[in-house]
Order: structure tokens, then C-alpha cells, then sequence
């Protein structure tokens, strides 16, 4: 019996030498400047004929200014022991655009760049839609330590929640770039290595999460489920975990801006403000725009909290580069001066089984990682239901908590918090919420009082995703 055909037939096309020609054009050498001085490096793909670049956030985060270069293949590469990337860098340094940041998600390390370039006659690859095999043959393109624009090969080793794991070397100077099956086509965006003893373990970032990045600059944020309540609690807590645009679209903002009415005179009427203090608050609410005003500038405050960043302009722009995602815990606001964590009971969160930062949105996000499911729906009413979510902590201790979800027109929207009355309709059996009206109710109305002046964002609220 002669040797098996079928491995020849394998790693002969595993390496196609026309399939790398015509992918190494689509690569880019991305550089980060950062403020101490450094300088970082990495991989891109180029996905579009405008210059849009795929890379890893962690390649361009923190960075001052970024730029990229792309392929020339008459141009000479040097290895470290003969200059390296520094020399490669002196003598091309004409060839270097400039780039920019378009839009990151941090939790899955991906990262939309636009560099100042024509990429209009570049063949671009194409992007995989059919399912990866364990066993496959890939090889990872980039810039490992240094050595520009090349490749190692491997096979793929076990298909993951989000991952591509695969065995071909992966190093400094590789994340960001694309991993390719032996047709040429583009699987994923290598990410990581396992460091220390485990050689061959090396982890990609599956294409489609790089498609639904590029669609979102393209054509919006996705579209939530709000069909029905259980639905729409795991669409936004999926959104939240993804520091997406689309949490903004998960809660009933009227319904909230009838609460802060109703608790300013509330308040007033039970000695806890002045008229004068609640004239004032009503002031800061025209200033802002009344209640559309109000209501964009809670929506932008959101969209920036679970991003990290501090609330600015658009609930569409892209996050900023950064690679720790905490939110300072005094940053200060126009309408307000609280912080995050001060408006919540930490009982109600104890008391729920919740251990939980609740100032920084990366802890949010690391929990809501650990899985949630909903437990039961309880309709109340035909337009209104309480939905008991489950989850675990990084711990992986349990915690259960309450919702409460209600019908406008065809969508299930959040009442957070829940208004006093639709507390009374919780049925006994399930969690109570984590949400407490009275201290939002508090924040909220003081915050209008004594905004901080000079600042250029907006009121903190409890766990971000609850303002």
C-alpha cells in the first residue's frame, strides 16, 4: 500500500503560491504612536475599495495618531538580526498614510480603520460564508516579529464561541491580520496567542464578527428583537455586552421622562425641594431641549457609558482607542455631578447575589460574558410583563434578578426603573428588580439642580445601561 494520498493532496494545496500572491496586497503594516513615545505594530485587511482597514482595537488603542503603509512587493524586507522593522521603516517612511479609527468593539478586539489611501485597484479577498472545519489548512498573514508581510501555515484546531483556534505560529506583528483557508477566502482576524508553555495554540476572530462590524459603519447598528419581553431582555443584554449603539433603542424613554416629572413634584410635595429648587431643575430640562432635548441626552450618556467613554456628541460615533475601558468615577457632567456607583443601593445589589462594579462598563460586560438566560415571563398585563433573568458572576456564583418590560406599538421596551405602581405588580415568586426608583429619582433631580459647570457631558446613572 503506498502512502496515503489524500494528505499530499492536503498540504499541496494548503499553500497555494498564486492565493498568497494576491492576498499579501490586501494586508497593511498598521503603526500606533503612542504617547510615551513607542511606537506599536500590527496587521490589517483591507475590506473595502475606500480604505477601510480590519485590525485588533489592542493594535491602534491608546495610540496619539495612527498610520498605516500598504504592500509594494519590489520594496526589501529585512529580519531583526539585519535592521528589522526600524530600518524597514527609515527607508520606506515616504510610503507611510496617514489613518484613523472609525469604529472598535471592544469585546471582541476588532477594530474598522480608514486609511489615506487608494485601495481602488486592490482585488480585494473575499470574505468566507461557509462554516469552518476542524482540520482545515490556514495560514496567518502579517508582520511577525518584524518580518514584514509574510505568512505561517497550520490547520485549524477546535471552532469556539467566537473564536477560531488554529495551530499556525502566531506573534508579535500578526494580530490584526487575516487568517485564510487554502482557497484564498478570509475566515477570521487573528487576535491571540496562548503565552507561556503552549505552543500552537493560537486564536482568530471568526469573519462574521468582522461582517457585522462592517455592516454596522455601513448600514447602522443591527436591529434589536423587541417582539416579545424575553427576546428583547436577551437582545439588549447581547447589545450592552457588545457596548452597542442599539442599548439606546432598548428602553421606554417617554415612560422615563414621565417619572422625573412626576418625582420633581413628588419631591416638592414632600418637603424633600424648595419650589425655587424645582423651578430650577425645570429650567435645566429647556435648556436642554425639553423633553426631546432630554431624552437625546440620555440616550448619548448611555451609548458612552457602555462604551467606556465619557458621553459626547453622536450615539453613533465610534469609541474611543483605549484599552482599559474604565470610566473615571467622578467624571463630571452638565447635568450633573453624581457618580455611577452612588445611585445604587449596593443592598439591592447583595441582596440579589450581584458582585458587581457597577462604575465601570468593562465589569458590566466581563459578567454579562458569563451567560444569562431568562428563567420565567410573568404578563401582568396584555401590554406589560416582569421577566426573571439569571446569571452567574466572574466568581461563578449565581444572581437573579427582575425586569420589567411593557408593549408600545409592536416593540417590548425597558421601564427602568420600574414606576412604584408597576412594582406592586411583581409576582411574589420572582427576584425583585435591582432597580430602585427612589434613588434614581433622587440623582436625577439633583443633578438638575447643581449641574457642574463647564463640563460637557451629561448625568451619571446607575449601571450605565439604567439612567
Amino acid at each position: 500500500m503506498g502512502p496515503p494520498t489524500e494528505a499530499v493532496i492536503i498540504y499541496e494545496s494548503a499553500i497555494p503560491a498564486d492565493a498568497l500572491e494576491r492576498a499579501l496586497p490586501n494586508v497593511v503594516l498598521m503603526l500606533a504612536y503612542r504617547p510615551d513615545g513607542t511606537t506599536g505594530y500590527g496587521a490589517g485587511l483591507i475590506v473595502s475599495h475606500d480604505g477601510l482597514v480590519i485590525t485588533n482595537l489592542h493594535v491602534v488603542s491608546g495610540a496619539t495618531s495612527l498610520a498605516a503603509m500598504l504592500y509594494d512587493k519590489n520594496r526589501v524586507s529585512y529580519t531583526p538580526m539585519d535592521g528589522g522593522l526600524t530600518r524597514y521603516l527609515f527607508e520606506n517612511e515616504r510610503a507611510l498614510v496617514r489613518a484613523r479609527l472609525v469604529r472598535g468593539d471592544p469585546t471582541n478586539d476588532l477594530a474598522l480603520v480608514k486609511v489615506d489611501a487608494d485601495t481602488s485597484k486592490i482585488q480585494l479577498l473575499e470574505l468566507s460564508n461557509r462554516p469552518v472545519r476542524p482540520g482545515e489548512p490556514v495560514l496567518a498573514l502579517g508582520h511577525p516579529q518584524e518580518t514584514v508581510w509574510s505568512f505561517t501555515a497550520g490547520v485549524v484546531s477546535a471552532i469556539h464561541h467566537g473564536a477560531i483556534q488554529h495551530d499556525a505560529a502566531v506573534n508579535r506583528g500578526n494580530s490584526g491580520g487575516p487568517l485564510l483557508s487554502a482557497r484564498g477566502e478570509v475566515i477570521g482576524i487573528n487576535t491571540s496567542r496562548v503565552l507561556g508553555d503552549a505552543d500552537g495554540l493560537a486564536f482568530a476572530r471568526p469573519i462574521d464578527l468582522v461582517q457585522d462590524l462592517i455592516q454596522q459603519v455601513a448600514r447602522g447598528p443591527r436591529t434589536l428583537d423587541l417582539s416579545a419581553p424575553d427576546k428583547a431582555v436577551l437582545s439588549c443584554m447581547r447589545a450592552e455586552e457588545l457596548a452597542s449603539p442599539d442599548i439606546a433603542h432598548c428602553f421606554d424613554w417617554e415612560a422615563r421622562w414621565v417619572l422625573l416629572q412626576n418625582s420633581i413634584d413628588e419631591q416638592v410635595r414632600m418637603g424633600v425641594l424648595t419650589p425655587e429648587e424645582a423651578a430650577a431643575a425645570r429650567r435645566r430640562l429647556d435648556e436642554l431641549g425639553g423633553k426631546e432635548g432630554w431624552i437625546e441626552d440620555r440616550r448619548r450618556y448611555l451609548v458612552g457609558f457602555v462604551r467606556g467613554e465619557r458621553a459626547r456628541n453622536n450615539p453613533e460615533r465610534p469609541p474611543p482607542a483605549n484599552d482599559g475601558l474604565h470610566l473615571e468615577a467622578g467624571v463630571s457632567g452638565a447635568t450633573g455631578d453624581e457618580k455611577v456607583a452612588d445611585t445604587w443601593d449596593p443592598r439591592l445589589l447583595e441582596r440579589n447575589g450581584l458582585k458587581l462594579d457597577v462604575s465601570n462598563p468593562r465589569a458590566i460586560q466581563e459578567v454579562l460574558r458569563m451567560g444569562i438566560r431568562v428563567e420565567e415571563v410573568k404578563y401582568v398585563r396584555d401590554d406589560l410583563a416582569w421577566v426573571l433573568v439569571n446569571g452567574r458572576n466572574t466568581d461563578g456564583t449565581p444572581y437573579r434578578f427582575s425586569e420589567c418590560w411593557v408593549k408600545k406599538g409592536d416593540r417590548w421596551l425597558q421601564h427602568s426603573p420600574p414606576s412604584p405602581e408597576e412594582v406592586k405588580l411583581l409576582p411574589p415568586e420572582l427576584a425583585p428588580p435591582i432597580d430602585d426608583y427612589d434613588s434614581w429619582k433622587q440623582v436625577m433631580v439633583q443633578g438638575l439642580i447643581r449641574p457642574t459647570s463647564g463640563a460637557a457631558s451629561t448625568l451619571r446613572c446607575r449601571e450605565g445601561t439604567r439612567c
